[in-house]
């Protein structure tokens, strides 16, 4: 779990909201919670899927969501 942890770190990148910011209006009407808004945006905008265990994410379809329990089955 460490290992995976640490790999997950090395992952993680500082974005620009100029990246994003033409996605936040479509992120809107996908997700409940405003506070969510700018991640899905960043994940439209980069066809990317998003970790997470908020079900406010797990409700909405555009966007794959894995979850924790996802991410450790395929590091098996």
């Amino acid at each position: 779990m460490k290992k995976l942890f640490l790999l997950l770190l090395m992952k993680i990148e500082i974005v620009e909201f100029r990246e994003y910011q033409n996605f936040i209006k479509e992120a809107e009407t996908l997700i409940l919670h405003k506070n969510d808004v700018p991640f899905l945006a960043l994940a439209l905008a980069r066809s990317a899927p998003v970790l997470s265990q908020d079900p406010h994410f797990i409700k909405q379809t555009k966007i794959k969501i894995f979850t924790i329990e996802e991410i450790i089955k395929m590091s098996e």
